[in-house]
């Protein structure tokens, strides 16, 4: 979706164009996860956490079936994977 602008005036009185909402990155989205689904994916990568191993474990996962019934965590591993950047496939 195109990021919208408004125009409000300024404290000098003249207009200026000013964000309608935050645009650093206008096409990221949030995602806010149940702790359960982040302690799983900890409990799969075990100690220490990081983006390497994360990422490492994302790929050799990527073809597994989806829901994993042998391992739930990999569902989760996965649920995250596909969030990280904040885009999702399709909208762009």
């Amino acid at each position: 979706m195109p990021s919208r602008r408004v125009s409000r005036p300024a404290s000098t009185g003249s207009a200026r164009s000013v964000p309608a909402h935050h645009e650093a990155e206008p096409d990221l989205h949030t995602v806010v996860f149940d702790l359960n689904i982040l302690l799983d994916v900890a409990d799969l990568l075990g100690p220490p956490f990081t983006w390497d191993k994360f990422r490492d474990a994302a790929a050799r996962h990527s073809q597994a079936p989806v829901p994993n019934r042998a391992d739930s965590r990999i569902d989760s591993l996965r649920a995250v994977a596909l969030t990280t950047t904040g885009r999702f496939a399709g909208l762009r």
